[in-house]
């Protein structure tokens, strides 16, 4: 008996990816010259609004005393609560975002301290903060959609929504990677520039990191004390009891009686709960503040050294009277001094925004030619040992092969890391040059500069090398002499993927290759690579833990982003792959413009909960236990194809679809155990996958008296599925009904 499984018909939307979240986007089925004029409007409405809005802002800040109204809002809206089940990824003042804080700081100074207020801040000045400056980040984006009006060509369409989409990152986006691989990327970069930066400033990198570092980690412990003694004085089930919790934690050898017969009698324990927080937020803007001698005791650096770090990373009131509201946006002076001094104390409300611009700080602090070619060359060689030694550990068994120079008519070319896993190459290229100011704030000319120099020139390079590859491996001695520095044998390569890996995040960017291309960016003679920082990189590598999966993750997103217009970040990106496992052939064909930015929660809840200590299931891969039994038995035996079959694998299913199969499977066990007499049946599955993927897939199901013809029949069931399927390969897999606990009893492919 011979039965086929073919695709089904139906495209599954409705199912398949419901847990995905594609819907369909109300805006994409209204009338878009409806839309096009609202979005007219209120961009007219934006730039008629973005000079009151300021000036609110500033009202706000004569009138009430801006530090303490900018801790309350760092404190309530950059840290999320912990429980006993880790962190939440949520903070307690929703819509606010580090690029707001940094506003409001960058907005205080622009008045000097006799101008600020001295009022502390009420619940309404609190809400009126919030309100403002959400509106006024959110006008600044806004009012640009004038300026898509007045282009009329598609090409410079795409150009601007690529500048857009980078001026967005600038102005919102903050975390280039996950904090601990932040504070230990940033500490093995920069250490070998100790000695001219102390030279030069008088401190160095090191030492800049570890007091960055050590303000964070004094900041989020005196906000957890806080919460803390705020969590006793709410578990008082009276008005007096409250009360007297509240001077006993917050205000120890201070009598509560005055308070207390001041407390009307009709207040509820509610009302005095009120009363007591917002009394307890007058003290976070000591809370946010620290002084040299905290920091030195915190890191054992001398006082002098601690001084010359804070002087370097603050402003004083008044420092930015003369700058240009507009330019607070895209190049806020506060990324690179994101404290206030005032006297002894040194006010930041958001110390980790130190790592989210240290190589923007670095870069500040090299003021000389020979700092700079040091700090160039420096980035250059980290990123190039960084990458291959994050490929020799993620791909272990794998031959890699860095720094490779060799020769291609008559031109020396040099190529970083060269890893060879079983029958896949990974060609990955380091471009370790850094986004300028006017490239992060979308000046056209810079942007494309930076696309040539971080995606097109390196997905060239890459390219010539895996032509040569491919040659080589169809037995062309010329392209085997050529590649002969690279000491390894490439006769028997199936698959190659293609990486640029840089320093700086241009994920926003580089994952747009659609977009590049329609914007003349890109020429179409480049088959664009997958370019990743290197974070990023270190954090797939890390969550998937396996070589084949992040081989398969690699190919796919490559793949991935030549066939969608992608909204996400490489985080947004992993949390996709987890649950798709990139899967996804329903959507290609319809190709939408997905949105998957969100998708990254469970990825980051992870990794933040690992760096405070609490142990947290890992996300893993969403696969059917069956297959991931015959992918691990494969891989264990590691005989020489084994990480093409798991590719083909999982490629070839997402977890319902592996499902499904099973379930098939077990309908054919039964049917072969019940029909086992009938030597001349055989009971088979042809799986023929989506058209974007090679291999089909044959389950070969036979009862233990067909076990001697098993290997004879191999040949014609692989033939019988290359014809049916059109494809050029099949992998075929064997099992036995009395060893149904066994992965399989055969596996290998069959070709054309």
């Amino acid at each position: 008996m011979a039965k086929k499984r073919k695709p089904s018909k139906n495209n599954g939307r409705s199912d398949r990816f419901r847990d995905y979240g594609l819907i369909a986007h109300p805006l994409s089925i209204a009338d878009q010259e409806v839309i096009k004029e609202g979005l007219i409007a209120n961009a007219t409405a934006q730039i008629e609004a973005f000079p009151k809005l300021q000036e609110t802002l500033l009202e706000l800040f004569r009138r009430v005393f801006p530090i303490h109204l900018i801790a309350i809002v760092g404190q309530y809206g950059l840290f999320s609560p912990v429980s006993s089940e880790g962190i939440s990824d949520r903070t307690l003042m929703a819509g606010i975002q580090q690029h707001h804080v940094e506003l409001l700081q960058a907005f205080s100074l622009t008045l000097d301290d006799g101008e600020w207020g001295s009022l502390p801040a009420k619940p309404q000045d609190v809400e009126i903060v919030i309100e403002t400056v959400k509106a006024l980040a959110d006008a600044f984006h806004a009012r640009r959609f004038l300026e898509a009006q007045q282009v009329e060509e598609k090409n410079e369409r795409y150009q601007l929504l690529l500048r857009e989409k980078m001026r967005l990152h600038t102005q919102m986006i903050r975390n280039w990677g996950h904090f601990g691989q932040v504070v230990d990327i940033t500490r093995r970069l920069y250490a070998p520039l100790d000695t001219l930066l102390e030279e030069m400033h008088g401190f160095s990198a090191t030492d800049l990191i570890d007091v960055a570092h050590a303000m964070l980690k004094l900041h989020e412990r005196r906000s957890s004390d806080r919460f803390q003694k705020l969590k006793l004085v709410f578990a008082e089930k009276t008005v007096r009891g409250a009360i007297r919790r509240y001077y006993a934690v917050f205000m120890p050898g201070e009598d509560p009686s005055l308070f207390l017969s001041a407390i009307p009698r009709e207040w509820s324990l509610d009302m005095v709960r009120q009363r007591l927080l917002a009394h307890a937020d007058i003290l976070l803007a000591p809370q946010a503040c620290h002084t040299v001698d905290d920091l030195a005791a915190a890191t054992s650096l001398p006082g002098a050294t601690v001084g010359k770090i804070l002087d370097a990373l603050a402003f004083v009131p008044g420092a930015l009277a003369s700058s240009d509201p507009e330019h607070l946006f895209l190049g806020n002076p506060v990324w690179l001094k994101p404290a206030i001094q005032m006297g002894s104390d040194y006010f930041i409300p958001a110390p980790q925004s130190i790592f989210s611009f240290i190589h923007l700080i670095v870069r500040g602090l090299a003021t000389t030619p020979e700092l700079k070619k040091a700090l160039e060359q420096r980035r250059a060689r980290f990123l190039e040992h960084e990458l291959a030694s994050l490929l020799s550990a993620a791909l272990p068994g794998a031959d890699v092969r860095a720094d490779v120079q060799w020769q291609f008519e008559g031109r020396g070319y040099q190529t970083d890391v060269v890893a060879k896993l079983d029958r896949v190459i990974v060609i990955a290229e380091a471009k370790s040059a850094a986004l300028t100011d006017a490239g992060l704030r979308g000046a056209p000319d810079r942007i494309r500069r930076h696309v040539s120099d971080l995606i097109v020139d390196p997905s060239r390079q890459s390219l010539r090398l895996e032509q040569l590859i491919r040659r080589a491996s169809k037995g062309d001695e010329d392209a085997q002499a050529i590649l002969a520095p690279f000491g390894a044998d490439f006769a028997d390569a199936d698959e190659i993927v293609r990486i640029s890996v840089t320093l700086d995040d241009f994920s926003i960017i580089a994952s747009s290759e659609q977009e590049l291309r329609l914007a003349g960016w890109l020429p179409d003679d480049v088959p664009m690579g997958c370019t990743i920082g290197i974070a990023d990189l270190a954090a797939v590598a890390d969550m998937l833990g396996d070589p084949a999966q992040l081989v398969h993750y690699l190919a796919e997103r490559q793949r991935i982003q030549k066939t969608l217009q992608v909204l996400g970040d490489e985080m947004d990106f992993l949390g996709f792959y987890l649950r798709s496992g990139f899967n996804i052939a329903a959507i290609e064909r319809d190709k939408p413009r997905l949105s998957i930015s969100g998708m990254s929660a469970e990825v980051d809840r992870w990794f933040m909960n690992r760096e405070l200590g609490r142990k947290t299931l890992k996300p893993r891969l969403s696969q059917n236990s069956y297959f991931a039994k015959v992918i691990g038995e494969v891989r264990r035996h590691a005989r020489p194809g084994w990480l093409i079959i798991t590719l083909d694998l999982l490629r070839a299913f997402d977890a319902e679809e592996q499902a499904k199969v099973v379930k098939e499977l077990d309908q054919l066990r039964r049917e072969a155990i019940r029909r086992r007499k009938e030597i001349d049946r055989t009971a088979t599955i042809t799986i023929t996958p989506p058209a974007n993927r090679r291999t089909a897939i044959l389950f070969h199901i036979y009862p233990p008296e067909q076990a001697a013809r098993r290997h004879a029949l191999r040949a014609q069931l692989g033939a019988m599925a290359l014809e049916t399927s059109g494809r050029d390969r099949c992998l075929l897999i064997g099992r036995d009904t009395s060893r149904w606990n066994d992965p399989y009893a055969y596996i290998g492919f069959a070709e054309a």
